[in-house]
């Protein structure tokens, strides 16, 4: 209760030094998550983006939260991390495509790096699977959204199949 009440009370820098000690005595499960997310947010009131990054990245770590990799993706951009963030919103984007944050981490990642929201054949398949997922949810208009782009690099039956979910997605 304290570590919750010194930031409430203007006091950051001391939630700062009392979540480590929350931390280290709790095994793991909410309870260390909650205080390894008030270790974050005591540093994130102080300015200190450097220790929220290192927090956060203990925190995806263990566990894999499309919330929590978006807020690294924001530390890692707050402190100058522009590749840590693009490997954050790119974990979001992939991996988490149906979460309420998958949107924001799309569109943060092409704001960081423009070359990454074109399709490649580099990045086909996981394009794809990602597409797929979108389909699979029955998010007709994000898939569309998805496999719009893969007409381009696609060839041969991955063409088709891209083709095929167009037409289905504008059917539905």
């Amino acid at each position: 209760f304290a570590g919750l009440a010194q930031p409430a009370l203007g006091r950051p820098a001391d939630a700062a030094t009392s979540s480590p000690q929350l931390i280290a005595p709790v095994a793991p499960g909410h309870l260390a998550e909650a205080a390894q997310l008030l270790l974050v947010d005591a540093v994130e009131t102080a300015g200190d983006w450097a220790a929220s990054v290192a927090a956060l990245r203990e925190l995806v770590a263990g566990r894999s939260v499309a919330a929590h990799w978006l807020r690294l993706a924001r530390a890692a951009e707050n402190a100058g991390e522009t590749a840590v963030a693009l490997e954050a919103y790119s974990r979001v984007h992939y991996d988490h495509a149906l979460s309420p944050e998958a949107p924001e981490a799309t569109a943060s990642r092409a704001r960081l790096a423009p070359a990454l929201a074109t399709a490649s054949r580099d990045s086909l398949a996981v394009d794809l699977a990602r597409a797929e997922r979108l389909y699979s949810a029955r998010r007709y208009a994000d898939a569309r959204k998805a496999f719009e782009p893969l007409r381009a690099p696609a060839a041969g039956d991955d063409r088709q199949m891209v083709d095929l979910r167009l037409a289905q997605c504008d059917f539905f």
